[in-house]
């Protein structure tokens, strides 16, 4: 994703925006203004943030997308979405 498009973010109607600081160079704008488009928001590490979540490593992070991907697959199921 480029710094231009970065710095975009379009109303998303049904879905939400996820914007994720892993290395700590982001700019603290990015995290206000998915925010404001009540997205989700997470830094990873220490330091003072605006974003909404946090967690101490990457590898949390990951574990917890695996978590969430497999909620809504079950979730879907239940609602006879699945396949």
């Amino acid at each position: 994703m480029t710094q231009e498009n970065k710095s975009s973010i379009p109303a998303f109607g049904n879905a939400w925006a996820l914007f994720l600081d892993v290395d700590g160079t982001t700019d603290e704008s990015e995290f206000q203004k998915v925010n404001g488009h009540r997205g989700l928001s997470i830094k990873v590490g220490p330091g003072e943030s605006s974003a909404r979540f946090r967690f101490e490593r990457v590898g949390q992070v990951v574990r917890w997308l695996e978590d969430y991907v497999q909620f809504l697959r079950e979730a879907e199921g239940k609602c006879g979405h699945g396949a």
